[in-house]
């Protein structure tokens, strides 16, 4: 859901063009989205019907100029595997504020996902402008 919701956000801001991409710090690769997550960014007008998990990797962090991440565990566990790209590691709630978690809505009823979509929309559209700052940055 990030991922499509993060795009929106930012060609809605003037970066079409800026690509996003999500993996998963335990994830297995090849997976679909799941059922409610496409749902709801179809409702929104995102398909990611096509989305595969994969997981993290070193080239992945390496072309990145900025990483968000869901949970602290997240955090520590990139920063600590791979100490090079630490300094591009956040939290996605750092983007607008308080450090917290985000609640993985996996294998939850929809209610559950629509929870989720609507903090990570919310965190998106508030943190928009220091998400684009630290994209920036190297630029």
């Amino acid at each position: 859901m990030a991922e499509g919701l993060a795009q929106a956000h930012l060609a809605a801001a003037g970066h079409p063009d800026w690509e996003v991409s999500s993996a998963g710090t335990w994830a297995t690769d090849g997976r679909a989205g799941s059922e409610f997550s496409i749902r709801l960014l179809a409702e929104r007008g995102i398909d990611l019907s096509g989305h595969r998990t994969r997981a993290v990797s070193r080239e992945l962090l390496r072309k990145a100029d900025l990483v968000l991440v869901m949970t602290r565990d997240h955090k520590e566990a990139l920063q600590v595997e791979f100490p090079d790209q630490a300094k591009k590691v956040y939290l996605l709630s750092e983007m607008a504020g308080p450090a917290f978690d985000i609640a993985d809505p996996i294998g939850g009823p929809i209610e559950e996902y629509r929870r989720t979509f609507a903090e990570i929309d919310d965190l998106l559209a508030r943190g928009l402008p220091r998400i684009i700052e630290l994209m920036s940055r190297d630029s």
